[in-house]
């Protein structure tokens, strides 16, 4: 952070700074003549918002990042930001990751600047992490939370349907219904279930994942990672997976014979087609040392 800094925000008197420091960063957008898109990006002052969904796609090399903003007394708007040719670190990702609600963690401020022939947005959130995204173009959605606050008035918007062919399993772990402690599954049906479409919805407080009347949920609070795994074994079979893991242990939500890696990926990528408010990692994350 350039203006808005850690330093600044530590001030005894930082509310006496503000204006000087709101100037200043004025002037500086002033004199950067942005395009119109991240000039909107720089109107939109983030601060005292949180994030609801991180999508990073690597391979398009793009960011979702999706925000509710305002208050209970002028009501709310989630804002839709897409950036395009971006470069953001893993660190900050997960960062963003760990903003998510029901994360009691926000944006305290932000700012838009150049970064040579791109541009960057950057991010400090409540517990002093600076969040970097460099990009170089963004596109802005936004929408009206429908109720003032009400998780329930935008819970039904919150989910993605794609196709689940017949050549992946969707599974649902009975033999871990153990782990069944405020930590992991809480809803548990049928052992598998194949064909038809697989549904993801999600609230402030759990993911849902669907198939075919079939379903089985987590807490968002006791989600550590979702990742694939394309060089696992099922017996002696080769086979793709996609596993979530938790505190109490790692479960497998969708499976495909390795030669039916395209299609799985089919499936992975019409997952991450919406905002989901989790990363899919390409591979299991290295243990932090």
């Amino acid at each position: 952070m350039k203006f808005y800094t850690k330093a600044w925000l530590l001030e005894e008197h930082v509310e006496k700074l503000m204006p000087a420091v709101q100037k200043a960063y004025s002037q500086h957008i002033l004199s950067l003549e942005l395009p119109s898109a991240v000039n909107a990006l720089a109107r939109l002052r983030l601060g005292g918002s949180y994030i609801l969904g991180v999508a990073h796609h690597a391979e398009h090399a793009s960011l979702h990042v999706r925000l509710r903003c305002g208050d209970f007394e002028d009501g709310f708007t989630d804002v839709m930001l897409t950036f395009s040719q971006v470069v953001v670190s893993q660190q900050d990702l997960r960062s963003l990751d760990r903003a998510m609600r029901p994360a009691e963690i926000g944006v305290i401020c932000d700012e838009v600047d150049r970064s040579g022939d791109h541009f960057e947005l950057r991010m400090l959130l409540n517990w002093f992490d600076e969040v970097v995204v460099q990009f170089h173009d963004v596109t802005i959605e936004t929408q009206t939370v429908p109720e003032r606050g009400s998780n329930e008035a935008c819970a039904k918007e919150n989910s993605i349907t794609c196709k689940l062919p017949p050549e992946l399993e969707f599974r649902v772990p009975t033999d871990h219904v153990k782990n069944c402690d405020g930590g992991g599954i809480v809803t548990i049906s049928l052992e598998r279930t194949t064909d038809g479409t697989i549904t993801v919805e999600w609230d402030d407080t759990h993911f849902h994942f669907l198939a075919n009347g079939k379903r089985v949920s987590y807490l968002r609070s006791g989600v550590e990672c979702i990742y694939i795994d394309r060089n696992a074994k099922m017996m002696r079979w080769p086979i793709c997976r996609l596993d979530i893991d938790l505190a109490s242990g790692g479960f497998l939500l969708l499976s495909a014979s390795r030669k039916h890696e395209g299609i799985f990926d089919e499936v992975i990528r019409g997952l991450q087609a919406g905002p989901l408010p989790f990363t899919i990692h390409p591979e299991r994350p290295k243990p932090k040392s």
